[in-house]
């Protein structure tokens, strides 16, 4: 298929993290709505680079191009077309002979702007083996995060803590 016969979605969060409105869901929301072949234009006032690490891992592509001061279009498409990103993650059952008990490693999220805290806990779950536990403290409930952590195959729980905010288990299977 010719890149010029793609359907083209466009989404323009400028003005949203202008009026300081956190856009992943909206964004997420529109990658979720698109068909195989679908182009998806976003335009913001940054380079978007943790977003490119959240959609290569869905199977995504990017071409980033700086269109002003304050203003990228970024450019996605899916690498393989054909393949939906809304199919959850599979889910693996390991058997672990011979390990000792998993690490928890900790992150203190609390003070942190939207999307902050979330770029945080995907980057450090990156750097987590198998079985390792993240126990994350954040200011508010992680709405977003959820949606990621289910199809990336992560396990989590939250609840409020005495201290005030939340803090979020989550464990790599």
């Amino acid at each position: 298929m010719k890149p010029e016969d793609r359907n083209v979605i466009e989404l323009d969060v400028r003005p949203m993290l202008t009026a300081k409105i956190e856009p992943f869901s909206a964004i997420m929301k529109k990658v979720y709505s698109l068909h195989p072949n679908d182009l998806f234009v976003l335009h913001a006032p940054f380079k978007p680079t943790q977003l490119f690490n959240v959609l290569s891992r869905k199977g995504f592509k990017h071409e980033a191009e700086r269109v002003g001061k304050w203003h990228w279009k970024v450019t996605f498409w899916r690498e393989r077309p054909g393949v939906a990103s809304h199919s959850p993650a599979a889910a693996t059952d390991v058997t672990r002979y011979g390990r000792s008990t998993p690490r928890t490693h900790f992150l203190d999220n609390r003070g942190l702007e939207p999307p902050q805290p979330m770029i945080r806990t995907l980057r450090k779950l990156e750097k987590i083996g198998d079985g390792e536990t993240l126990v994350i403290h954040n200011d508010r409930r992680p709405l977003f995060l959820y949606p990621e952590l289910d199809e990336l195959g992560y396990s989590h729980e939250t609840e409020e803590a005495p201290e005030g905010g939340y803090r979020i288990t989550i464990r790599k299977n």
